[in-house]
């Protein structure tokens, strides 16, 4: 075996030994009326607004900011 997948196969039985599934993650029952998540009090902004679009990346990337280790690989595989 190799030694990744030793570290593959240890790190998966450490992770099924201390994970818990949550309840809804075992039940084996239909959605019937109620396939959506009741009022949970959090206000969200409207899709396309401002507010929502400060949560994702911006759509360029400033790559003075990343260090030149990564860079390089960047540039060297491509």
């Amino acid at each position: 075996m190799s030694r990744l997948s030793a570290i593959l196969l240890t790190t998966s039985a450490v992770y099924a030994s201390v994970a818990t599934a949550h309840k809804s993650h075992t039940e084996n029952n239909p959605l019937g009326n109620r396939w959506y998540h009741v009022g949970d009090g959090i206000i969200y902004p409207a899709i396309g607004t401002l507010e929502w679009s400060a949560g994702f990346p911006p759509a360029t990337v400033d790559t003075t900011m990343l260090p030149q280790a990564w860079m390089g690989a960047l540039n060297a595989a491509t």
